[in-house]
């Protein structure tokens, strides 16, 4: 599992929204906590990470832990982006986004069935608020 979570992450930094769908089951599950979001079948996934590229073209996920029991894994990970839509929201920041998180991994096999996200509130700058 921590080569599948592995391969996981890099898809995110690769924005390759095929292969990040290939790692979950046919009826896994996208839940965006913060945001009360739900993705429950495949066209919802494809939909939900295609909009986060869209609104965030420049992103860069870094994972400096994550542990794997059974069939669970606990990533945390810290989100570097790059939108034009954030600038505002930053107040001259340049429109750079620093966050981070953890997310929930259930497995079967060799599939995600349940992914769940939570994120702290946006940081910019590179320095914790």
């Amino acid at each position: 599992m921590r080569i599948m979570i592995r391969e996981y992450c890099e898809a995110w930094n690769a924005h390759d929204i095929e292969k990040m769908l290939s790692f979950f089951a046919d009826d896994g599950i996208l839940e965006l906590v913060p945001e009360g979001k739900v993705a429950q079948d495949r066209e919802q996934l494809k939909d939900e990470l295609r909009g986060l590229f869209d609104d965030v073209p420049v992103v860069r996920l870094e994972w400096p832990a994550f542990l794997v029991t059974g069939e669970i894994a606990r990533i945390r990970w810290i989100l570097t982006a790059v939108s034009p839509k954030a600038e505002s929201d930053l107040q001259g920041s340049g429109g750079s986004i620093l966050n981070q998180g953890t997310t929930i991994v259930e497995t079967q096999g060799d599939k995600i069935v349940r992914q769940a996200t939570y994120w702290m509130r946006k940081l910019s700058g590179g320095i914790s608020e």
